[in-house]
């Protein structure tokens, strides 16, 4: 196995959150000095989103549909479906969406932002928490590293889930390299429109 793939998905999707964070993930490992080098792995339907952002040896482009990509990923919670192949074989996977899959040989740094999907069902879509209640908790057991944002998710993920301590870390998201503090005055305005 080979190099590092990174799950897009939401990168390529209208939205704030995650979608930016894979986001600038994606611009770290393409610019940083000393970044590993990364491929980005997207279902079929995002490929020609991928195609404007990522140059196509980038590109990890999976033979599937989303919807088909997930319902896989629930049954390979339950059965021993591994999703090496698929991703080309890959030495490290970083789902930022936290659901896995699950692999053979290739490690998985898994990131969960929070884990409401679970604690507050309510508020998500049925698909939604059915995905995340089905998949989370098995890819966290089975990384070999969970990523939270806080330490409240942290110590949620070790109690809801039973992860090992020591196999998940907390570190709080970066800024946005673009962000630049408002004087008051501005932000107030703002505010107020």
């Amino acid at each position: 196995p080979t190099g590092l793939v990174v799950d897009a998905f939401a990168a390529l999707v209208p939205g704030g959150g995650i979608g930016r964070f894979v986001r600038l993930v994606a611009q770290a490992l393409r610019t940083l000095p000393g970044a590993p080098p990364a491929r980005f792995a997207v279902t079929r339907e995002l490929m020609g989103a991928a195609s404007k952002r990522y140059r196509p040896e980038e590109i990890v482009t999976l033979p599937l549909a989303w919807r088909e990509l997930g319902a896989l990923m629930m049954l390979g919670s339950r059965a021993p479906l591994r999703f090496d192949a698929l991703y080309g074989h890959p030495a490290v996977v970083h789902s930022p969406l936290g659901y896995g899959p699950r692999f053979r040989r290739a490690r998985l740094i898994n990131h969960v932002h929070d884990i409401t999907y679970h604690t507050n069902p309510e508020w998500h879509t049925f698909k939604t928490r059915t995905l995340l209640n089905t998949t989370a908790p098995i890819a966290c057991r089975e990384a070999a590293l969970v990523l939270t944002d806080c330490d409240f998710v942290r110590k949620e993920v070790i109690q809801h889930f039973g992860v090992r301590p020591e196999s998940v870390l907390s570190i709080p998201l970066p800024l946005d390299p673009d962000f630049q503090p408002l004087a008051v005055d501005v932000a107030k305005a703002h505010v107020m429109r």
